[in-house]
């Protein structure tokens, strides 16, 4: 059902950057300085990978970033430790604490499990594609930066809170709660850093779509979103179909069945890393 790329291609570089460029620091440092140097500054690296991904953590309550920053943080005690190892004579593995090893291999594998299954990414590219998907109409003009309006839903406040906590922790976007309405911004893997850390704290030019007391249901495209697809495609087709995508997220979170909800999402051809 789901098989069309609607968005352009999207590198896989910004999330391998800060791997490779872990391993470069640490082959430069071996080369320069020696090993045991190199394994206390990726000791340190790993540390404040850790310490990012523990306060994505507290803000979105991610079980799955949860894992990774746990990941993270005793890959670094094992680069810590391990620098024991190479001043025995001979080297005695044990010099490393095997709880250490051992935990960085369960949550390790345990990582690579969830981003197998996108439960590590934002999925902004993902809801993108998927509002895309019943789109068939080209843009006449193009791109507006106006709202749209969707429709009505029949829902609660507490009903509305609690769907708006499950996108939180899925990573799925990120609520806004005013006074009248909650926005639910999207959010394009690795341009989060400004969500994380607090520094992005206005969503007016962003991908949105809200929710007011009343039940209308409004949405917006962001322009760099809109020029992430391939085509120009009718703009306001485009916003309703977002809009709907999350009406069609709040019944299913409604009747319990968050699982499609995922599905869905799974269901796009977007990469793990996008």
């Amino acid at each position: 059902m789901y098989g069309t790329r609607r968005l352009k291609p999207d590198s896989p570089f910004p999330g391998l950057f800060l791997p490779i460029s872990a391993l470069l620091i640490f082959l430069a440092l071996t080369l320069s300085v020696g090993v045991r140097p190199a394994y206390y500054a990726m000791s340190a690296i790993f540390f404040g990978f850790s310490a990012y991904t523990f306060v994505a953590y507290s803000r979105t309550r991610s079980n799955g970033l949860l894992i990774v920053a746990l990941y993270q943080a005793f890959a670094a005690a094992t680069a810590a430790s391990y620098p024991g190892v190479l001043g025995t004579r001979p080297p005695q593995p044990n010099a490393v604490p095997a709880i250490f090893v051992a935990l960085t291999l369960f949550f390790g594998v345990w990582m690579g499990v969830l981003a197998f299954g996108k439960r590590l990414k934002w999925r902004g590219r993902d809801l993108l594609e998927l509002a895309a998907q019943p789109v068939d109409e080209a843009a006449a003009i193009g791109y507006t930066d106006r709202p749209r309006p969707v429709g009505r839903v029949d829902t609660t406040e507490r009903e509305l809170a609690a769907f708006a906590d499950f996108c939180r922790r899925n990573l799925i976007a990120v609520p806004y709660v005013e006074p009248n309405r909650v926005v639910l911004a999207l959010v394009i893997e690795g341009q989060d850093y400004g969500v994380v850390l607090g520094l992005h704290r206005d969503y007016a030019d962003d991908t949105w779509v809200a929710f007011d007391r009343e039940g209308n249901v409004t949405a917006h495209i962001a322009r760099r979103d809109y020029l992430r697809y391939r085509d120009d495609l009718s703009f306001d087709q485009l916003c309703v179909s977002l809009g709907q995508v999350f009406v069609d997220f709040l019944g299913l979170f409604a009747q319990g069945n968050n699982v499609r909800i995922i599905d869905r999402l799974n269901a796009m051809p977007v990469g793990i890393m996008s």
